[in-house]
């Protein structure tokens, strides 16, 4: 499996907007101006999306971080987990549950969970 590319990623907005819609635009660059992706939407949304994108690599590196600190891939004794269906969400007391969902997601694709949900 490829990577992604590598940070830092910026956000810039675009100078065009569409006055029909009302969209602004943003482009979210790899290094080098690299194009990552293109947020368009209405409003402060796109300013949003486009930010949190940008920080992708970054919270990725956090999660791997905070996972290797906080523990392995065990639930520690003392921590219960519980799965509720109809949300497709696991929960459980030490967190583990959803960071390592969000690594997954962000390294292949899908997670444990978006498979317990049949995604």
């Amino acid at each position: 499996m490829a990577g992604h590319t590598p940070a830092p990623w910026t956000y810039r907005e675009l100078p065009e907007r569409d006055e029909t819609t009302h969209y602004v635009s943003y482009w979210v660059d790899g290094p080098s101006m690299a194009p990552i992706a293109d947020v368009k939407l209405d409003g402060d949304m796109a300013l949003a999306n486009a930010r949190l994108i940008a920080a992708a690599p970054q919270m990725l590196e956090a999660l791997e971080v905070a996972k290797a600190m906080g523990f392995g891939d065990e639930h520690p004794d003392e921590c219960y987990t519980t799965f509720y269906p109809d949300e497709g969400t696991l929960h459980c007391q030490c967190g583990l549950a959803i960071v390592q969902a969000a690594i997954d997601k962000a390294t292949w694709g899908v997670s444990k969970l978006d498979l317990m949900e049949g995604g």
